[in-house]
């Protein structure tokens, strides 16, 4: 992974290391062999943010404001836009699904935007 990136070995453990702590990315080691996987189940470690909502009766059915910007900013439609913004979904996983499926290996995606809410109602 090194060559193909062009950084040193160094710099992408330290970078693995962040996204693990993160909970962003599960790394299983084999040997000499490092698998990485991507977490998908965000409800192992909530953000701050969500706890907090989660900690306050009656805050769960109201649009996260910073989600439905979020939403929109990638082309969600209101009405279902408005339906995953009362879900406790961090905003910055938005952003990397969005930059999932618009990777140059997803070009066979047919409805990457709808790939993309399936995705994030499962968080």
């Amino acid at each position: 992974m090194a060559q193909l990136t062009g950084r040193a070995r160094s710099t992408l453990y330290h970078h693995l290391k962040e996204l693990r702590e993160r909970h962003w990315i599960r790394v299983d080691q084999t040997g000499r062999r490092i698998i990485i996987r991507p977490v998908t189940d965000r409800s192992v470690e909530p953000t701050e943010r969500q706890e907090a909502e989660m900690s306050q009766p009656g805050t769960g059915s109201a649009p996260n404001e910073e989600l439905v910007e979020a939403l929109a900013a990638i082309g969600v439609e209101n009405r279902k836009r408005t339906q995953l913004a009362r879900m406790a979904i961090d905003p910055l996983w938005v952003r990397a699904w969005h930059l999932w499926a618009g990777h140059p290996h997803r070009r066979g995606l047919t409805n990457p935007l709808g790939n993309i809410i399936m995705l994030l109602a499962l968080e």
